[in-house]
Parts: structure tokens; sequence; C-alpha cells
């Protein structure tokens, strides 16, 4: 029930960090349609996005982008968030070439969900790999969330699954957006896009070890948070990392963060 919770939490900030408003927030959330526990986490999901403070969704279109979503999905869930409501739309079926979630980036907070089929988490994590580079649209970042029994289950077939991700950030148990956190990291699309279908853009930045020929970025974090993570040997941010929606001192964080850049 804890793994849940903060994975709930991790899903729910990689989608409404900024209202929803980045390049790199989660658009699509990927299920094991075998997975007896997949309804314990979308409700789980719905109950932060439920429980978050009105935020503004500032950013131009924001509503429209919203309401077409609702609009075009009869299942579509509005889970408060002020003049534009946090979104769940779930169940999609993942063989709709035409889905509007797959297709169109909705910059605002809306989160799609759907499942696919495999006996095994090796066999879901290959039909995974394959549907998020075929279907989806965009290819800056992809996040796996992975219980570390399943990890060591997996063993070289989560390399694989890492190599073959077309996307030029991987996050394992961490938001990619951590790599765009660090400044040696190269950050941006996975490469190789003509201008005629640019998806997420060409070419990196930071990027300070001024490295050649990269084709992503791969961030690993701790299934857990602190004080678990001790437990089970890993190492952790505090209870909730000071990017989540859901840490009430964001702000003071990250304001002495900013004081201590500058003078340390």
């Amino acid at each position: 029930d804890a793994d849940i919770r903060f994975q709930a939490e991790h899903i729910a900030t990689m989608k409404l960090h900024n209202s929803g408003h980045n390049c790199v927030a989660t658009q699509v959330l990927v299920l094991p349609k075998r997975w007896d526990r997949s309804e314990r986490l979308l409700e789980a999901v719905r109950q932060v996005m439920r429980s978050l403070p009105q935020r503004p969704a500032f950013y131009p279109g924001s509503a429209e982008r919203q309401q077409r979503a609702v609009a075009t999905h009869q299942d579509a869930q509005s889970l408060g968030g002020g003049s534009v409501a946090r979104t769940l739309v779930t169940g999609l079926d993942p063989g709709n070439a035409g889905e509007l979630c797959f297709k169109d980036e909705i910059f605002g907070p809306v989160l799609a969900q759907t499942s696919l089929p495999g006996e095994t988490a090796a066999e879901f994590l290959v039909h995974a790999v394959r549907f998020v580079n075929d279907k989806l649209s965009g290819t800056l970042g992809a996040t796996l969330l992975v219980h570390p029994h399943t990890l060591r289950e997996l063993g070289p077939a989560l390399d694989q699954a890492l190599a073959d991700l077309r996307y030029g950030a991987v996050g394992v148990n961490l938001w990619n957006a951590a790599a765009f956190l660090l400044a040696e990291s190269p950050w941006g699309a996975f490469p190789g896009h003509p201008l005629e279908d640019i998806q997420s853009g060409s070419g990196f930045v930071h990027n300070t070890f001024l490295l050649e020929g990269v084709e992503k970025t791969v961030v690993r974090g701790s299934f857990y948070p602190f004080p678990r993570s001790w437990a089970h040997g890993t190492l952790a941010f505090l209870p909730r990392p000071p990017w989540f929606v859901t840490n009430r001192a964001a702000q003071t964080t990250a304001r002495r963060f900013a004081h201590f850049a500058m003078s340390p």
C-alpha cells in the first residue's frame, strides 16, 4: 500500500508539475493488463490528483485542450483543480491509431492511461517498448517504474529495453526530467528526426562534458522513499523529493536551493 501511494504521487508529479505545462510531462501511463493492482494504483492516482490545491492552468490553450480531451472521451474523469480541471482518461484502446492522447500533446493537466498484454514482466516490457516507440508521438522522455524484485528478475531484459527505447532521456524509478536538472547530462530528443517529422526536436543541450554522438541519457533512482529506502539498502531523497507536487515544503526548499547556488 505504501509503495502504491508513493508511486501514485510520483505519477501525479510527472503529469502535474507546473500544472502539466512541461515539455516532458507524462502524457500516457502504460500499465500491464494482467497486473492485479492496476486499479488500486489508478485509484491512488485519482486520490492524489483530487487532493492537490487548486493551481492555475496558465498556459494559452490549456482549457481548450482539456475540453477537447473530455469531449473525445466519454469516460474522462475531472478531478478538481480550478478553472481547468485535472483530468484522467483511462482504458484507452492501444490499437486505436487515431487516439487523440497518443498523437497530440495535451500541454496541460490531462493524463491518459492504457494497458498492454504480457504473461510475464519481461513480455509486458517488450510490448510496452514497442508501443511507446511506434504508437506515441514525441521522443523526449520516458520513465519506467519497476519494483526492485522485478528489476532483478528482468536482468538483461531491462538493459535491452533501455537500449531499445527511442527517447532522449529515460528514467528508471526516477522521473526522466532529472536528466534535465543535471548540467552534465545531454538533454534532448532521441536523434534522427527529419525536419518534416521533427517530433521532439533535434540536438542536445547541457552536456557539459561535450560528449559526441549521444543517443540518450539514462537516470536511475530509488523505488522507495526515505526512510524505507534505507531498510532496502538504497539511497533516496527525503520522504518526498522536493519536486513532488505533494511536497508542502517545495517552495521553501526551491528558494533555499536558489540562494545556495548564488552564494554557496
